[in-house]
C-alpha cells in the first residue's frame, strides 16, 4: 500500500513539472519566470515591489517614481488607493512591455527598454502609464461592483472592466504620461501623423466600428492614437472631471448594458460613437486650417497596391542600381524581406522571426537583424538574436545564441557587427561582433564592448 501511494506521489509529481498550467495561481497569468530567479522585495505606502535580486537600486528607484506620481495621477481620478498594490519586476524578457491587471490586482514591468522609445527613460515611462492603469481600476471598486467584490473577488471588478473600451484606457494612460512629463506620447508629431494623414485625404473619416474594430482593407491607427484624441477632446468639451464621473456611474450601475454609454448620453446627449465622430470633426478642421503653413513634396510610389487585403511595407533601404530592400508584413502575409525592383514588382528574400522592435542593416550582400526566440521552459525568459542572410546564395543563420543583442549595425569595410546589449541587470553597452563567427571582438583594452 506504502509503495502505491509513492508511486502516486511520484507521478503526481512529474505530471506538475510537465504541466505547470494545470496549477495556475493566477486568473491572468502571462508565464512563469526561470525557477532559479531569487526575489526580493521592498515597501512603500502604497505600493509593494517584488524584484529578481542584483535589481535593489532599481527597485528603489521605482518605488520613489511611484509614491512621487501618484498624487498627481489620482487628480482628477481622485478615489484613494485600496490596499498596497503589488509591482512585479521582469528582468529575463527582452519583449519591452507592461500591464496592469487584476486577480490578483498587480502591475507587471520588464525592464529592459525597447529601441524605438522617445526621449523618455523607459522605468519613468512604464510609471506614468501604467500607473494611471491602477486609477481606472481602482475607480471602478465602488458602488455595486464593489458588492459584488465580496461575492466575486476581483474578477468582479475584471468583468465591470471590461464593458470600459480599450480606447479609454490607452488614451488616458497616454494623456498622464504626457502631462507629467517633457516627452510623452501625445508630444510626438509622429504619434499623431497617421490620424492627420487619414482626417486629411480625401476618403475622410473611417467610421467608428472601423476605428476601434480594424479593417482587413486599410490602415487603421491604433486604440493609443484614437482614444487620446477622443479623452482629450471630452475633458475640453465637458470638463475636467468627465471620466473621473464615467467611470464611478459604470461601477454604480454595472448591470445596466454599456453604462459608459448610458451614462454619456444622459450627461452630454452623445453615445460613444458620437464622441467619436464630434473629435473627428473638430480634429479634420484643425488640420484643413493648418494646410496653408504646411510645405509638401511630390513623390512617386515604388510599388502599387494588387489587392484589397492591407500590406505594410516599412524601413526601405536602397540597394543601388534603383533596387530597395524593405520588411513586408500583412493580413495575408507573414514578416519577411522583399527586394523591390525598379519595374514596381516585388521579390521576396527571406521569413522572419518574432520580434519586438525590427532592426535591420544591409551592406554589400549581406542583411542583418534582430529577433526574438522564446526559452522553450520558461514564458518569462527570451533571447534577442542576430540573424545574418547573404543575398547572393539566400542563406540565413544565427550569429550566436541565447544573447541579448539589439539594433545591429554592419561596419563600413563589412567585418564588424555594432550591437545594443543589455544584460540582466539592466546595463547597456555597445558591442561588436566578428561579422563571420558572431563572437565579441576584443578591443585594445581587453574587452569587446563599452557602456
Amino acid at each position: 500500500m506504502k509503495g502505491g501511494m509513492k508511486k502516486q506521489k511520484l507521478r503526481f509529481l512529474i505530471a506538475a513539472s510537465l504541466y505547470p498550467a494545470l496549477l495556475c495561481g493566477q486568473f491572468y497569468s502571462t508565464g512563469t519566470a526561470p525557477a532559479t530567479q531569487k526575489w526580493n522585495q521592498t515597501s512603500t505606502n502604497h505600493f509593494r515591489i517584488i524584484f529578481p535580486r542584483g535589481l535593489s537600486e532599481i527597485a528603489d528607484s521605482l518605488a520613489g517614481e511611484l509614491e512621487y506620481c501618484l498624487p498627481h495621477t489620482l487628480n482628477d481620478l481622485s478615489r484613494p488607493l485600496n490596499g498596497k498594490m503589488n509591482i512585479v519586476l521582469h528582468n529575463t524578457s527582452v519583449l519591452s512591455n507592461g500591464y496592469v491587471t487584476l486577480a490578483p490586482r498587480r502591475m507587471e514591468l520588464v525592464i529592459t527598454p525597447p529601441q524605438d522609445s522617445y526621449a523618455q527613460n523607459w522605468m519613468s515611462q512604464l510609471v506614468l502609464h501604467e500607473s494611471r492603469h491602477v486609477a481606472q481600476l481602482n475607480m471602478l471598486n465602488q458602488g455595486f461592483t464593489r458588492i459584488l467584490g465580496w461575492i466575486g473577488g476581483e474578477t468582479a471588478s475584471g468583468m465591470v472592466s471590461a464593458q470600459i473600451p480599450s480606447w479609454f484606457y490607452e488614451g488616458d494612460a497616454v494623456y498622464n504620461e504626457t502631462r507629467f512629463s517633457g516627452a510623452g506620447r501625445g508630444r510626438i508629431p509622429g504619434f499623431e501623423m497617421p490620424l492627420r494623414t487619414i482626417l486629411m485625404e480625401k476618403s475622410g473619416v473611417y467610421s467608428y466600428d472601423k476605428a476601434i474594430f480594424g479593417s482587413y482593407r486599410n490602415f487603421v491607427p491604433d486604440n493609443y492614437c484614437y482614444g487620446y484624441q477622443i479623452t482629450q477632446y471630452a475633458r475640453a468639451k465637458f470638463g475636467p472631471d468627465t471620466w473621473e464621473s464615467a467611470l464611478t456611474y459604470t461601477a454604480r450601475h454595472p448591470y445596466l448594458i454599456w453604462p459608459l454609454a448610458v451614462h454619456m448620453k444622459k450627461q452630454f446627449g452623445i453615445y460613444k460613437s458620437g464622441l467619436y465622430a464630434a473629435t473627428m470633426d473638430s480634429l479634420k478642421k484643425q488640420y484643413d486650417n493648418e494646410k496653408e503653413a504646411y510645405i509638401s513634396t511630390d513623390y512617386i510610389s515604388i510599388n502599387q497596391r494588387e489587392d484589397q487585403v492591407y500590406t505594410d511595407y516599412k524601413l526601405p533601404k536602397d540597394l543601388g542600381n534603383g533596387r530597395i530592400i524593405a520588411f513586408r508584413k500583412g493580413l495575408n502575409n507573414t514578416g519577411s524581406f522583399v527586394l523591390l525592383e525598379p519595374g514596381g514588382n516585388d521579390i521576396k528574400l527571406f521569413n522572419t522571426g518574432r520580434f519586438s522592435q525590427l532592426k535591420f542593416d544591409v551592406h554589400n550582400n549581406w542583411l542583418v537583424w534582430d529577433e526574438v526566440v522564446p526559452d522553450p521552459r520558461w514564458e518569462r525568459k527570451d533571447y534577442s538574436i542576430i540573424m545574418l542572410a547573404n543575398l547572393e546564395n539566400h542563406t540565413k543563420r544565427a550569429l550566436a545564441r541565447k544573447t541579448r543583442y539589439f539594433s545591429p549595425d554592419i561596419s563600413p569595410d563589412g567585418t564588424m557587427i555594432a550591437v545594443i546589449e543589455i544584460d540582466e541587470m539592466n546595463r547597456h553597452f555597445l558591442t561588436l561582433l566578428d561579422m563571420q563567427s558572431g563572437e565579441p571582438i576584443k578591443l585594445g583594452n581587453g574587452v569587446s564592448r563599452v557602456r
